[in-house]
């Protein structure tokens, strides 16, 4: 019996497939991504916010925090966009991450380290889509016991993001591309 967590891997790869088949489909020929060298833009994700900052065109990190009643995640990713088009960029990635997490039963800290895949669709030149989804290796220690728990685990994320900056010289002002 699948679990719920194998389902939820499941339905985010069959959308990631099937978003980057559709995109590929829709792009047009004038569409021009404000992503790229020097441009930064603020994400949101479920249940946080990001910060991405494109060194070149090819590689871009991102400085990213989550928060739940009970648990914190803090983290640095870097992306390296292996595909580009107009639209549609396709992605890999290293992510590590602390975590701090009050339960019931215990309090204490950790980290992870995520291998991800994914896709960025831009539904117009400043604002994107985001979804990914890898294996990330957990690693939980109590602060009062000696008890810690590790693991892998499959991580999937999503993110709409916004850019500024980053258009080449002549190719318009990314505020009046937001539209």
């Amino acid at each position: 019996m699948p679990t719920t967590l194998t389902k939820i891997a499941v339905a985010a790869i069959c959308f990631c497939l099937s978003s980057s088949i559709q995109a590929g489909r829709a792009y047009g020929a004038d569409f021009i991504a404000a992503a790229g060298k020097g441009a930064y833009g603020l994400s949101l994700n479920y249940p946080g916010a990001g910060i991405k900052y494109y060194l070149s065109d090819n590689f871009a990190l991102e400085l990213k925090g989550q928060a739940d009643a009970d648990v914190k995640v803090g983290g640095l990713r870097l992306y390296d966009h292996f595909f580009t088009s107009d639209r549609l960029y396709l992605f890999w990635g290293l992510e590590a991450d602390y975590i701090d997490y009050k339960g019931t039963a215990s309090r204490g800290a950790g980290g992870a380290g995520e291998l991800f895949c994914g896709f960025e669709y831009f539904i117009s030149p400043a604002v994107s889509l985001q979804a990914d989804f890898g294996p990330a290796y957990i690693y939980l220690k109590d602060r009062h016991d000696p008890v810690t728990v590790n693991g892998i685990e499959y991580v999937t994320n999503f993110a709409f993001t916004v850019y500024f900056g980053g258009l080449k010289s002549g190719e318009g002002n990314w505020l009046l591309s937001l539209i």
